[in-house]
């Protein structure tokens, strides 16, 4: 075996002339011409030279095919077990030759190196698809808001603040859960690769954790982000197109004791429920801790709460929740005066 592109690239060192020599042998032969005994040595072994360079082309080219699985994060903290097997490789370029008789036992044994390797590999991606991605796109499309099933029905304030809060106590055990798995799947993803315990790979490890834990923090932002939005796109609904709007609380005009018109639930009873569901989405993330935190009591731990309750687009759309309903109360002052005759 040699090296070729700047001693990066493993090939098969097979000199094709030897093949063109074998084929001149073989013309020679059937015009019943001797052979020089280097030529009848090659042609006689023609079948196994061409068996090893065939087995041995095919486990380089497996090898690349293999390696080219890595994921990119992954490429560092996998650079010990490709040194390792491409050390396993060296008596091929310094000590066997296409005579020697150990090639035989140095193919198999690169073989079996190369399955381990590949095993590795698959398993890694099996164990990054499976559960950690899946759980981080499974975090990133929940939905942390619930709205009445049928389009259009008014629901009243209580009942849908009570809706909000069984959906976050519900969905904050599940997203903390998968939170957890995560975390778990990474350090288990760490220990299968397992590699060397010198500072380069500590420091690959770390990266490979940050990596994940910023990648789950993302989703779970944009699952809160996304919800938020809901809530502000179905309580803040105007007529869109041409299209007409659906009311969304069930809102009452009365007459109290002194013939004064008002309206139960009050508007600021309105917003005020408003901004508790907006807030009870915010709060999912108190119960969602920050990782390597196994240490502390949970009390102690940090939750991914404060990043998210400050990111520029989570403030921008509960600011809008919170004067949400500011344009409707001046739509329902015009509509009072209608009633003023009842009053007094």
């Amino acid at each position: 075996m040699t090296r070729q592109n700047g001693e990066k690239l493993i090939v098969v060192n097979f000199d094709p002339v030897v093949f063109q020599l074998i084929r001149e042998s073989k013309v020679l032969e059937r015009k019943h011409i001797k052979l020089l005994k280097p030529a009848e040595t090659v042609l006689i072994q023609e079948d196994k030279y061409k068996r090893y360079f065939n087995e041995l082309n095919e486990v380089i080219g497996e090898y690349y095919k293999v390696r080219s699985k890595i994921r990119s994060i992954l490429t560092k903290l996998m650079q010990p077990h490709l040194k390792a097997f491409e050390y396993k490789l060296k008596p091929g370029f310094y000590e066997i030759t296409w005579t020697s008789l150990k090639i035989e036992s140095f193919i198999k044994q690169i073989k079996e190196d190369l399955i381990e390797l590949s095993e590795l590999i698959y398993n890694s991606n099996d164990l990054i698809e499976s559960r950690i991605e899946k759980n981080i796109k499974a975090i990133s499309q929940e939905v942390l808001v619930t709205f009445p099933e049928t389009e259009g029905k008014a629901i009243q304030l209580e009942d849908f603040v009570q809706m909000q809060r069984s959906k976050i106590e519900n969905k904050t055990t599940d997203l903390k859960s998968k939170n957890v798995m995560i975390e778990k799947a990474v350090n288990d993803l760490l220990q299968m690769i397992d590699a060397d315990s010198g500072e380069k790979e500590k420091e690959s490890q770390r990266t490979v954790k940050e990596y994940y834990n910023y990648a789950t923090y993302q989703a779970l932002l944009h699952s809160t982000k996304a919800s938020l939005n809901k809530m502000k796109d179905r309580v803040c609904n105007n007529a869109k197109n041409g299209q007409k709007s659906h009311p969304f609380f069930e809102i009452h005009l009365q007459m109290n004791e002194k013939k004064e018109l008002m309206l139960k639930p009050s508007i600021e009873s309105v917003q005020g429920a408003i901004n508790n569901a907006a807030k009870e989405v915010l709060s999912c993330s108190k119960k969602i801790y920050n990782w390597g935190q196994d240490d502390k009591k949970e009390a102690d731990k940090e939750p991914f709460y404060k990043q998210i309750a400050t990111d520029k687009e989570i403030v921008r759309v509960i600011l809008l929740l919170t004067g949400s309903v500011k344009g409707t109360e001046e739509e329902l002052d015009v509509c009072k005066k209608t009633f003023t005759e009842f009053e007094k």
